[in-house]
């Protein structure tokens, strides 16, 4: 179990070189509605990723449709640009999101919310990082259909003794004190899942030739059962060609394997290092002062994601690990 705190500019200016030996993360406030940008978030993540503080991110909700909630997560993506994202990225709707979209005319019910939380998390997801949903036993019971959210770790808020559920990661006070902190309390969280080291799956094809869904079949042809279905457009992993099913592949998609027909499948452009003795560096735009975000050992697989109109010479890529950045063409050898 991993103790860290959640953070905004309501905690001020924060001594990081303090609160490090006192925490094992830290959920970084990015911002809230409209591209609203914390005034402490881009100095609370350089010194995070400074001192190796593993971060997560939330932004705070002011949405009041799934658009807007999709933007929301849009603005999260812009805002962590060239920076180090270690644990999940979470959407915060709460009571102030609710009063807020009937000051302008809506009402949010259930159906709405959850609606909206799965707009905000599956553009986190379909954007190479977790996504996790934080609320209250009130929300909880009340205002989502949790069923429906499984897919998203719970980010729960309950201010007890005792923990009265599962959840990813427990805030369990708003009150607490952290050197570091001065004046101000802070919440605390304890963590129960490894994000740290969990396994990244590298999608290495989408969907081609299919207006709505592609099914994945229990076996590799149409008479099979139909054990799940890949949006259009979305990302999967071919893991094999089974020689018992020609024509089909074998894939994984958010934890369902199964068989699609090569017909819907196009192959995204893999490649590994060339020309590289040590590592690749990978940063956070395409040219040499910008900041190094990962590195590349010789010999590893990555996905080219695009090549950028203003970044001549430069590959878009995704690595093995997630994530994300550019790398100079002289050294990517495509597969």
């Amino acid at each position: 179990m991993l103790k860290g705190i959640d953070v905004s500019e309501h905690q001020g200016r924060i001594d990081w070189e303090r609160v490090k030996g006192n925490i094992d993360f830290a959920i970084l406030r990015a911002g809230y509605g409209r591209n609203n940008i914390d005034k402490q978030f881009i100095r609370n993540i350089e010194e995070c990723n400074r001192l190796c503080i593993p971060v997560g991110i939330y932004w705070f909700s002011y949405a009041w449709n799934t658009e807007m909630a999709r933007n929301e997560a849009r603005y999260v993506l812009e805002a962590i640009k060239g920076y180090r994202v270690d644990y999940p990225i979470s959407y915060d709707l709460e009571y102030d999101t609710l009063n807020y979209a009937s000051k302008n005319g809506v009402t949010i019910g259930k159906r709405l919310a959850t609606d909206m939380v799965k707009a905000f998390c599956d553009e986190i997801n379909r954007n190479g990082y977790r996504a996790m949903n934080y609320t209250n036993q009130d929300f909880l019971l009340n205002k989502f259909y949790m069923n429906e959210l499984t897919n998203y770790p719970l980010w729960y808020a309950w201010y007890n003794s005792k923990l009265n559920r599962d959840c990813a990661i427990w805030q369990y006070s708003e009150n607490g004190q952290v050197p570091g902190i001065p004046g101000s309390s802070v919440d605390m969280n304890y963590c129960y899942e490894d994000f740290l080291k969990e396994d990244f799956t590298l999608e290495n094809a989408t969907t081609c030739n299919v207006d709505t869904e592609l099914n994945i079949r229990a076996k590799g042809n149409v008479n099979s059962n139909i054990v799940g279905k890949i949006p259009a457009g979305e990302r999967f992993r071919i893991k094999w060609v089974d020689s018992d099913y020609l024509g089909w592949y074998y894939i994984e998609y958010q934890g369902i394997t199964g068989y699609v027909s090569q017909d819907y499948v196009e192959k995204l452009q893999m490649a590994t290092t060339c020309n590289v003795d040590s590592v690749l560096n990978v940063r956070a735009e395409g040219n040499t002062s910008s900041n190094i975000v990962a590195t590349i050992n010789p010999g590893e697989v990555f996905r080219i994601d695009w090549v950028d109109s203003d970044f001549i010479g430069w590959y878009r890529i995704t690595t093995a690990t997630g994530a994300t950045g550019f790398v100079k063409s002289d050294f990517v050898k495509k597969l």
